[in-house]
């Protein structure tokens, strides 16, 4: 039998729902931020809130925190865990068009010059995020978002074609 990796908590009665999401995590089971996630963590106590979000993936707790008003942002981030509020904080401070705006903290990054051959070279020299990856960021001289290449055009592509 396969592992439950991922898990979206969508339920309309939200009584216990701290409890059993505090159990996937311990699980090793990822929670996906939904429209919910902001509603949960306004009806939550701000420290069980913050606990939860530190437990989550920073992408996914940037996702719930980004629903939220400023105030309540930054009264849930100084009760987080130090090491998880400063990973969230770093995504929560990237402008949407930006490659951190994207929402992860793993990223491949990649110039418009490169060919794709180089970045799957590159990619087999650091195989240790592998499952995190969904695809390469490109970036303009400024630093502005081009494009997001998906790893099957990166698998597929020809390896003498340019990521522009």
């Amino acid at each position: 039998m396969s592992k439950i990796q991922r898990a979206i908590l969508s339920v309309t009665d939200k009584s216990g729902l701290v409890d059993f999401a505090h159990k996937l995590i311990a699980f090793g089971v990822e929670l996906v931020s939904t429209g919910g996630t902001a509603k949960l963590l306004r009806e939550s106590g701000t420290a069980e809130a913050a606990e939860l979000l530190g437990r989550m993936e920073p992408d996914e707790a940037a996702d719930g925190l980004r629903e939220l008003e400023p105030d309540e942002q930054k009264k849930l981030l100084a009760a987080m865990p130090a090491e998880a509020r400063d990973r969230v904080a770093t995504l929560l401070g990237y402008g949407e068009r930006t490659a951190g705006g994207i929402m992860t903290t793993v990223l491949v990054v990649a110039t418009p010059a490169e060919t794709i051959a180089q970045v799957r070279d590159r990619l087999r020299a650091n195989r240790e995020h592998d499952e995190d990856l969904a695809g390469v960021i490109v970036l303009g001289d400024d630093g502005q978002l081009l494009d997001d290449v998906t790893m099957l055009a990166v698998q597929a592509g020809p390896g003498s074609a340019l990521l522009s």
